[in-house]
Order: C-alpha cells, then sequence, then structure tokens
C-alpha cells in the first residue's frame, strides 16, 4: 500500500513541477504581461483599493454584439491579486499563475484519490502532464484567459464526477473551478452550468434511490446532504458577490442583463459539418488532444479538418467505449466508473453542443475552443481508469496479485477495487507522468498572449518613460493607437504607471470597460495626455506634444530600404494593379469571403499607397488567408517573391515600432482631429531608428515641442 501512494505521490510531483518550473523561470527571466495580459496584472493590483474589480476583462463578443460585455466575474484577478501584490506585475502574474493551473491538477489527484486509489491518480497525473505537454511551457504561466482556464476546467470535470458519486467534498471544488472558470471566459457559458446541473441532477437521483432502498437512514442523509448543498451554495453566492454587485449598483446596463440579451442575438455558428471536425479532430481523431495539436490543431480556420465521416465516427467509437465501460463496470458493481462514464458521455454531449452554438464570426480561431482540450483529457482519463478498473476486477489478475500476497492481506483494508494491493497498476501512469512531465520543461512557445517582442518593447521604454514624467504630476488621460504595437505592448505601460503610483484615465471605450468604470475620463479628470501610438507619421499630434520615448527594432539602414522597397511596390500596384494567383478566387469562395477581392482592387483605384503602406497587400503575402491557401493570394511571376519576403519582413518589424508622448488634453472639439502635423526637425534627439548597423534602441527624452 505505501508503494502504491508512494508512486501516486511522485506521479503528482511529475504533473505539477513543470508547471511551477516554467512559472518561476518566467518570473526570473523578467517576463512581464503585455496586451491583454497586461490588464490581469493591473486589475488584479487594483483589489482591495479604491479600483477594486467586480468584472472580468471585457470580451470580443462586444465585437460582433450590438452590447458592450464583459466576462462575468474577476475571480481570476482576485486570485492574482496577492502575488502580483506581493512579487509585482511580472513575477507576481507568473507565479500566481502557476499556482492557479498546479493547484487544480492537486485538486484532481486529490479528488481522485479519495474515490478510486493510487494506480486511478497515477493515471491522471500521466494524463495531465499530457496536457501540460501539448500546451507547451510557457503557456503553463499565461494569464490569458483563454489559456488560464484550461487544468481548473479539468478540474471542474472531475469535481463532477465526485459530485455525482455522493462525494460532498467533490461539490465546493466544483463550485470553486467552475465559477472560476465561467467568470474568466464565456466559451464555458453552457460548459460550466450544463454539467454542474447534470452533476447536481445525478446525486439527487442516487439519493432518492438510497432513500427507497433505506428509509431509516435517509433523514440523517438528508441532513447531511443539505448541510453540504447549503455550504456550497452559500459560498458560490461569496463567489459571485461582485458581478452581482456590478449588476445593481451600474449607471449603465448590468453586465448580467448584457450576458443574458446576448442570447437572443443571432450569429455565424458552425453548423454540424464544422463542429464534428472540430470536436471529433481534437477529442478522438489521433494525436486527438495530445501534442502536437495545441499549436497544430486538427481543424483550419474555416472548418476544414479530418473528413468529416472519419471525425464523426471517432466521436461515435469513443462514445460506445464510454457506454460499453460502463455497463460492464455497473454489472460489476463498480458504481464509480459507471458514474464517471455516464458523466465523461455528458461532457462530450454538452461540448458538441457548446461548439455548436459557438459564434465564428472570426472563424474556427481555435481561441474559442480551447475547453476542447482539457475536456479530451477528462474523457481519456475515464477511459484509462475505467480500463485499470477492468483489470483490476479480473479474476486472472486477482489471481496473479494473491500469489505475490500469500496471506491474502497486504493492508489495504478492503479499499475499493484492491487497487492498495495492486503497486503494478500504479506504473503506467508514473511512467507516463515522468515521461511528459520531463518533456515539458524546456521552453516551447505555443503562441503566448505575450509575445517576447512586446516585452522587449516595454522593457526598453519603460525607464525613459518614467524619466520624462518625473516632473509630471499627473493624473493623466492615456490614449493607445489602434497600431499593432500599441495595442500589444501599450497596455503593459498602465502597470507602469500604477507601479510609480501615476493615477491614469481612459476615454477608449473597451479601455473603460478593460480597467473599470471609476477610470473613465470625464472632463477635469486630467489635464495631461500620455498618446501611446505605433504611427511614424505624426498623424493626431498637437502643437504642444513632445516625444518621451520611443522604440524601433529596425536600424536606419533598414528603415531606407524598407521606404525604396515600398515606393517600388507602389510604383508596381499603380501600373499593374492586383494580379492574383490561379486559385485566389477559389480560396475566397471557400473562405466565404468573395468580396475580398473585389475589396483590395478598390484600393488600387484609392490609393496604391496606403494598400502597401497599411499592410493590406502583406496580407495577401503571408496573412492568414495566405495560411490557408497555403501560398501566396498574388501572382509571383509579377511579386517577385525575393522582393516580397524581404519587404513583409521589414514591415513586419516596423510594426513593433511604438512611441509615447505627453501634452495637453487637448479640447474636447479636437479630439478626432486627425490631421497630419509635419515632423521636420522637431523631435530634438529622438532616435527611433537605433545604429547604422542595426538592433534595437530606445530614444532618448526630448523636451523639445513637435511643432
Amino acid at each position: 500500500m505505501e508503494k502504491s501512494k508512494g508512486a501516486a505521490l511522485l506521479a503528482t510531483f511529475a504533473a505539477v513541477a513543470p508547471i511551477l518550473v516554467a512559472a518561476v523561470r518566467g518570473a526570473v527571466d523578467g517576463w512581464i504581461p503585455t496586451g491583454d495580459n497586461a490588464f490581469s496584472g493591473v486589475r488584479a493590483r487594483d483589489v482591495f483599493t479604491g479600483h477594486t474589480p467586480l468584472l472580468g476583462t471585457w470580451s470580443s463578443a462586444s465585437t460582433y454584439s450590438e452590447l458592450d460585455i464583459n466576462h462575468p466575474g474577476p475571480l481570476h484577478f482576485d486570485l492574482l491579486a496577492l502575488p502580483v501584490r506581493v512579487l509585482g506585475h511580472g513575477a507576481g502574474t507568473a507565479i500566481g499563475m502557476g499556482l492557479i493551473n498546479a493547484f487544480a491538477v492537486l485538486g484532481i489527484a486529490w479528488l481522485l484519490y479519495r474515490r478510486l486509489g493510487p494506480a486511478a491518480t497515477a493515471a491522471g497525473m500521466g494524463l495531465c502532464a499530457c496536457l501540460a505537454w501539448a500546451m507547451g511551457s510557457e503557456m503553463l504561466y499565461d494569464p490569458w484567459n483563454p489559456y488560464a482556464t484550461l487544468f481548473p476546467f479539468a478540474c471542474f470535470l472531475v469535481a463532477v464526477w465526485g459530485v455525482a458519486d455522493l462525494d460532498r467534498a467533490a461539490l465546493i471544488v466544483m463550485v470553486v473551478a467552475g465559477s472560476y472558470v465561467l467568470q474568466t471566459h464565456l466559451s464555458y457559458s453552457i460548459l460550466v452550468p450544463g454539467m454542474a446541473a447534470i452533476g447536481v441532477l445525478v446525486a439527487g437521483v442516487r439519493l432518492w434511490l438510497r432513500r427507497r432502498a433505506d428509509r431509516d437512514a435517509w433523514p440523517a442523509r438528508r441532513g447531511r446532504a443539505l448541510r453540504w448543498f447549503g455550504g456550497a451554495a452559500a459560498l458560490g453566492a461569496v463567489l459571485w458577490l461582485q458581478p452581482v454587485i456590478q449588476q445593481f449598483t451600474t449607471d449603465e446596463q448590468g453586465n448580467l442583463t448584457g450576458l443574458l440579451r446576448t442570447l437572443n442575438e443571432s450569429t455565424r455558428t458552425p453548423g454540424l459539418g464544422r463542429t464534428l471536425r472540430a470536436v471529433g479532430g481534437t477529442l478522438a481523431v489521433p494525436p486527438g488532444w495530445l501534442p502536437p495539436s495545441y499549436a497544430e490543431p486538427s481543424f483550419e480556420l474555416d472548418g476544414s479538418g479530418h473528413p468529416t465521416w472519419l471525425a464523426a465516427g471517432a466521436l461515435v467509437v469513443l462514445a460506445l467505449l464510454l457506454v460499453g465501460l460502463g455497463w460492464r463496470a455497473w454489472r460489476r458493481g463498480s458504481t464509480t466508473m459507471a458514474v464517471g462514464t455516464l458523466i465523461g458521455l455528458a461532457a462530450l454531449a454538452t461540448g458538441l453542443f457548446t461548439a455548436l452554438r459557438a459564434p465564428i464570426v472570426f472563424e474556427m480561431v481555435p481561441t474559442y475552443f480551447r475547453w476542447m482540450w482539457p475536456m479530451g483529457m477528462f474523457l481519456w482519463m475515464v477511459v484509462a481508469i475505467a480500463l485499470i478498473d477492468e483489470v483490476a476486477s479480473a479474476a486472472w489478475f486477482r489471481r496473479w496479485r494473491d500469489a505475490e500476497v500469500p496471506d491474502g492481506d497486504d493492508g489495504s483494508g478492503g479499499r475499493r477495487f484492491g487497487w492498495d494491493r495492486a503497486a503494478t497498476l500504479v506504473v503506467p501512469g508514473l511512467v507516463l507522468a515522468i515521461v511528459a512531465g520531463i518533456a515539458t520543461v524546456p521552453r516551447v512557445d505555443h503562441g503566448t498572449a505575450s509575445p517576447p517582442w512586446t516585452v522587449d518593447v516595454v522593457n526598453s521604454i519603460d525607464g525613459r518613460l518614467l524619466e520624462g514624467l518625473e516632473d509630471e504630476e499627473g493624473p493623466l488621460v492615456v490614449e493607445l493607437s489602434v497600431h499593432l504595437s500599441s495595442l500589444a505592448a501599450g497596455p503593459a505601460l498602465f502597470a507602469v504607471l500604477q507601479d510609480a503610483g501615476i493615477e491614469f484615465y481612459v476615454r477608449d471605450w473597451p479601455l473603460i470597460r478593460q480597467l473599470g468604470e471609476d477610470r473613465r475620463f470625464r472632463e477635469g479628470d486630467a489635464d495631461r495626455r500620455l498618446r501611446v501610438t505605433g504611427d511614424t507619421s505624426r498623424r493626431g499630434t498637437t502643437a504642444d506634444e513632445r516625444l518621451l520615448a520611443a522604440y524601433s527594432p529596425l536600424s536606419r539602414s533598414e528603415q531606407r530600404e524598407l521606404q525604396r522597397l515600398e515606393d517600388e511596390l507602389t510604383e508596381l500596384v499603380e501600373e499593374e494593379g492586383l494580379v492574383w494567383s490561379g486559385d485566389a478566387e477559389a480560396v475566397y469562395e471557400a473562405l466565404e469571403k468573395p468580396d475580398r477581392m473585389e475589396e483590395m482592387e478598390d484600393w488600387v483605384e484609392r490609393s496604391p499607397q496606403y494598400l502597401v503602406e497599411a499592410g493590406l497587400l502583406r496580407t495577401l503575402w503571408t496573412g492568414g488567408d495566405v495560411g490557408f491557401a497555403g501560398h501566396p493570394l498574388l501572382d509571383t511571376n509579377v511579386y517577385r517573391p525575393e522582393v516580397m519576403d524581404r519587404w513583409a519582413e521589414l514591415q513586419s518589424l516596423r510594426d513593433r515600432t511604438l512611441r509615447v508622448y505627453i501634452s495637453d488634453v487637448p479640447p474636447p472639439e479636437d479630439e478626432s482631429d486627425d490631421e497630419e502635423s509635419e515632423d521636420e526637425g522637431s523631435e530634438g534627439s529622438e532616435d527611433e531608428g537605433g545604429d547604422e548597423e542595426g538592433g534595437t534602441t530606445a530614444s532618448t527624452t526630448t523636451t523639445e515641442p513637435a511643432g
């Protein structure tokens, strides 16, 4: 028995250690949350202050809805609050997120051990380690809400299994994990309530059946059940208190009301074919949710992937496997495993319904379907544990086991399935946990929401920014332009200001939703404006504006090269127009974008220069549609690959340019003025491009007006 316990403990360590190693490594290496991740750090730091958050982050669902909505609640920020307060935005967010994932894995281990013993625990930990391996190390401490919910959702599903099996303690885990997942991301708005209801319903039916079987014991059982369910309901009320407060105290429409209203809005959904290909390809067709699926999902943006018959057939096989294992478990009296397979089937059905209802305004972006990875892990965890139970209950195994222990007693005390005597059944899960855990340790980035280049940008300018603000008393109104660099790196500057104790306001509506209504700028709140932009043309500046800091990854020689290439391509577009590849029309038909070619050709007539300089032409050479097609959508005989590739590379680097300006807050009537001001020698010591040999350089602060 002790050997089995030790092996299960070692498997748990092997699953948890890589998560903590990745988080600590990120903190030590100076990782900081940028882009949307930065809002997690800022809002976590707001907890227990006058800016305590009541909602989650702003939801991208607002872009295709008539309503501005946030993810339901701030529990994500609440859990990050202490580590961020103690360790700072970077290290605190990384360590805090690592701890959330680690505790989710530990919760899975605890729940499995309580009901099923060491062998099931080891198997579960082996599959948790495989999920971490599939995600890659850098995702294990990334606080972006689609990533932050994966292990907690897996823990929630195991807790639902426990609740259905009448494990009262699992009820508390289900409420906590489910509340965290649902508050953090809307993609779980069907999965969490649906699965929780199924777990409670199964538990209720089983309690009712027990009442019929033993009426004398019913009053005591009913009392215990009511106390646990009452405690869980009270805990849930506490966890949802902040969103409820926002609902009834806001001057605008409450967020919960807005979320309910979105249920009545019609939007584009995948349809049955896309759903079967995506769900079947991730849950059932090998390698399913295992590596390398996280970086290379089985489905494309347009929903293509494995043949529909294969994906659907694999789902049927998985469902039949669960049914068969559940039936056999029921026949031999293994109630826990029978209930587990029932919950697995319910999860599979709920997942299919969720995918069918998912909005795909942005096509089949994997971000909104990441719940399939922990669900796949859970389903195959149920299968693996059911198979272990099958072996442990087999007559041949019992004979072999008893031959190893002649007196027939290894001290297990008759624990369910006799797994404490069958130490050999722990070995497969332990080996899998160790191998997958070791594979997870190396640094692997499958698309973190804080790309390394954005961290470099912020680290290059934060000191210059604070230096330039030494004489500013604040507060400031902060504006982020709609450019890649300002949206990807700019939000981290809110954390820089927050650490420096500089109060700030915003007036862009999505930023208000991200940072809280109490940071909405109203006339008189601030006299000075901080403008963060990736635009190098100086559009939208005012006469008193001065540059505080700037960053560009391009050297001066590279800037000149880029300008020359853009001039050449502009001339080419003027002369030749857009010469498409032979299958471009078919590609856009497949992507359901039949007007895309005509829209691009309109720009040839309106402004070839804008088509080139704004990056529209680049999307036809290297964009997402090109990734779907597998080749550029322009004729390579006209647009030479060696020229286009170099131009696309330099322009992509230029997109990482960031400038920070300060000025007086413009009068209301001037705020939308987009007139271009001249930039002739007015920026003093500004050095946007770095030295002649290349590299990255942050500009020195200049006090001369922009002119």
